[in-house]
């Protein structure tokens, strides 16, 4: 209980879904609209993948464009991806976007 008598709710705090989507939009990939919704995994995840996609350009610029045809395809995708995900939190109402991405930390 707060000491101005309120009871603490075991509830996480409310997440607003414009600015998350826009965290998704901008900085999807580097996972920052996971950590603002409190799913480090999917997060830490982005994160790797990111991470994973930067080591295939490195390769591709190493071995003279070779790797362009991993790299590619597998930063678009990890694009569309976070892409997805901003329009279905933008798309989502105030109360199916608490449930279902704060309070059951669901990627999609």
């Amino acid at each position: 209980m707060y000491a101005d008598g309120r009871p603490r709710s075991n509830s996480p705090a409310r997440r607003d879904r414009i600015a998350a989507g826009l965290l998704a939009l901008f900085f999807g990939l580097f996972g920052v609209h996971g950590f603002y919704l409190g799913n480090a995994s999917m997060g830490l995840a982005l994160v790797m993948f990111f991470l994973i996609a930067v080591v295939f350009g490195v390769l591709s610029v190493l071995t003279s464009g070779l790797m362009l045809v991993v790299f590619i395809p597998f930063l678009a995708a990890l694009g569309l991806f976070t892409f997805v995900q901003a329009v279905v939190y933008f798309a989502s109402s105030d109360e199916d976007f608490h449930r279902r991405y704060v309070i059951e930390h669901r990627w999609l």
